[in-house]
């Protein structure tokens, strides 16, 4: 298993200027994406567990990032897909700005403490305004991805750009 999410991403979780009218849709939007590109995970199952996991608390951070992630019985691994909005949306999030960058993941039932401790690191990370902003003017899906990869590096820098 990889040791995080954006260790596995390739060109194709990557979605560039997404357009969504709402939260819900970009939810569906994501979901649908996952099912197509893993053929273990049904998008209604993987939406629900989006919605459900955001009735517990709404996974928008500051800088206009949402990390929306659950954890799937059919999952046999963590999967994920990034995306980057053509305008912002209301994600719901009380005192946070408007998202328009989305990095949704999901996780098999049960996943190893060291792999939980690396995504927490990468979350916090990705959680900056300096890497947010990189995220936002990256030209390609290669670009997005070798900045997820040095979030999610261990000895990488608190920031993950440098």
């Amino acid at each position: 298993m990889p040791l995080t999410v954006a260790d596995s991403i390739t060109d194709d979780d990557i979605i560039i200027n997404l357009e969504s009218t709402s939260k819900k849709h970009a939810l569906e939007t994501l979901s649908q994406h996952l099912a197509h590109q893993h053929a273990a995970l049904s998008a209604d199952a993987v939406f629900d567990a989006l919605v459900e996991r955001e009735r517990l608390g709404c996974t928008a951070a500051d800088h206009g990032l949402a990390m929306p992630h659950a954890r799937v019985d059919a999952a046999d691994e963590p999967v994920g897909v990034f995306a980057r909005l053509s305008k912002a949306i209301d994600f719901d999030g009380k005192d946070v700005p408007d998202v328009d960058l989305l990095f949704c993941f999901i996780l098999p039932p049960e996943t190893s403490s060291q792999y939980d401790a690396a995504m927490q690191l990468l979350a916090s990370r990705l959680m900056n305004e300096a890497v947010c902003n990189k995220l936002r003017t990256a030209v390609d899906a290669q670009s997005i991805i070798r900045l997820l990869q040095r979030c999610a590096a261990v000895d990488a820098p608190a920031n993950g750009v440098a």
